[in-house]
């Protein structure tokens, strides 16, 4: 596949050539179901066959201004999304994390800073979308449906994207797993209260979710954090780690009529998130119970917390995350 990309470097505008490709029916993969999935090499010979490219068009007959546009894509896992011959959506860690997610999900632009929408992407007339697609390990998949809605008034804001800096602390707190060894691998186990500087320095600091100060003096790092972003110091018997960032919101009482606020995360694990000091989001099972993902997941919080939360101007996020197992 690379050597294919390097010998046509513009492929996904090769219209020509990607109609001379085979046609199925999606879903490509195995996570929905092997039943399900297109007869080609990418599920019956998955062995030799992990990379995929698809090619459709479609057709738009309405760009009106009430008209609302929503791509829905099931991804696993390194994929680039091209619309009419321009880069929409790319999620690629190199084979790293959090460069799939787990089912069908409204996918926005995020190639730079440009406040685009998928509606600037679209022509009236024929349109084509045109996927790159690398699986690296685990199951794959793909399949993406395109949907509208009419006489809408929708729009998305964005508050912050992945990849972007936090300040953060990381902390001594090791894990002692449910076979007894220090900084093992089996679930059931605990971090003992004498050297947990985690939970130490929550008790200590009750309001630190607040303490703009202290947090704001924290050094900076690019997201995203794990055992292989070692420059952290995530690793080891450090598996306590505290984030926090800033956003801007510039109309509060328009955000109020939201019809839903999404937070979207990969994270393993033990995780509680805080908005101007409340927890908005929380997954802590306390070493025992499950509490990770299996990649990029969105989960829609409660609209009217999030909107009586929210402030002009500057807010404030923490998230505190403590690793046990594997991170």
């Amino acid at each position: 596949m690379a050597a294919f990309i390097a010998e046509n470097p513009e492929w996904y505008k090769d219209t020509k050539l990607m109609e001379s490709w085979d046609t199925d029916y999606a879903p490509f993969g195995d996570r929905i179901g092997v039943m399900m999935a297109a007869d080609t090499p990418f599920i019956n010979d998955p062995t030799n066959v992990n990379g995929l490219m698809v090619y459709k068009t479609f057709n738009i007959t309405d760009l009106g201004d009430d008209i609302h546009y929503t791509l829905n894509v099931f991804y696993d896992n390194t994929v680039y999304i091209y619309i009419n011959g321009k880069l929409y959506f790319k999620n690629d860690a190199n084979c790293g994390v959090g460069d799939w997610n787990g089912d069908y999900e409204p996918i926005e632009y995020n190639i730079d800073d440009q406040k685009l929408t998928l509606k600037d992407f679209l022509v009236k007339g024929t349109n084509y979308i045109a996927i790159s697609i690398k699986n690296c390990w685990g199951g794959r998949e793909l399949d993406l449906s395109l949907t509208y809605e009419k006489s809408s008034t929708k729009s998305t804001l964005k508050f912050f994207e992945q990849g972007t800096e936090w300040h953060y602390k990381v902390f001594y707190c090791p894990y002692t797993d449910g076979n007894g060894e220090i900084d093992g691998s089996a679930s059931g186990g605990y971090y003992d209260e004498a050297t947990d500087e985690m939970a130490k320095f929550i008790a200590e600091n009750p309001n630190f979710t607040t303490d703009v100060e202290m947090l704001s003096s924290w050094p900076t790092a690019k997201a995203p954090f794990s055992a292989v972003a070692e420059e952290i110091g995530w690793t080891g018997s450090n598996h306590g780690l505290i984030l926090y960032r800033t956003f801007n919101v510039t109309d509060v009482e328009k955000l109020k009529t939201a019809d839903f606020f999404d937070w979207y995360c990969f994270y393993d694990n033990t995780i509680h998130v805080y908005l101007n000091g409340t927890e908005i989001f929380v997954d802590d099972g306390n070493c025992v119970t499950p509490d990770w993902n299996g990649g990029m997941t969105h989960y829609e919080l409660d609209t009217a917390t999030i909107a009586g939360l929210l402030k002009e101007g500057e807010n404030h996020l923490v998230v505190t995350i403590k690793d046990a197992e594997w991170r």
